[in-house]
């Protein structure tokens, strides 16, 4: 015959064996926005230029609970699934708002809970009050829904 030749697909097994017979391993995955557009960070550069270090006030929200800091993922013999027994910690979640400056922390909030949109917008509130006080100017503020309500869009930031 003629023309290319037609295999059967391999079994992922086969493809992962030859791929680490290749020195490929697997690895944690980078994710990198498609939305990243050098325009628009351009843009924002030549807008944010007009203010000093100083002037910035960047907001950001965590949280802790009890399962944090437990392994997620373990070394094992091949074929064998690792397998770590602890007790069940279904514990309360704990937020943290926080307001920084350049040399300290400008407000914070610790509380139980989740953090949703009225909490967000009441934590605003009070951050304008001290913006005002210390002549801070721009607040920033990451992608997080909370952030997008119509009240945080219409507060005079």
């Amino acid at each position: 015959m003629y023309g290319p030749k037609i295999t059967k697909p391999s079994s992922p097994a086969t493809v992962q064996r030859t791929l680490a017979s290749r020195t490929f391993s697997k690895k944690t995955l980078r994710r990198v926005a498609q939305e990243r557009n050098v325009g628009l960070v351009d843009y924002h550069s030549r807008r944010v230029a007009k203010y000093k270090s100083f002037n910035f006030v960047p907001v950001n929200e965590s949280h802790y609970s009890r399962r944090d800091g437990f392994r997620r993922i373990e070394w094992a013999p091949k074929d064998v699934t690792p397998v770590l027994k602890t007790k069940l910690q279904r514990g309360r979640q704990h937020q943290i708002l926080a307001a920084y400056c350049q040399d300290s922390i400008l407000l914070l909030r610790v509380f139980t809970g989740t953090t949703d949109a009225t909490i967000f917008e009441d934590f605003v509130e009070q951050l304008l009050y001290y913006c005002k006080s210390t002549h801070r100017t721009v607040i920033v503020l990451d992608n997080a829904s909370i952030h997008r309500s119509e009240r945080v869009r219409a507060s005079p930031m």
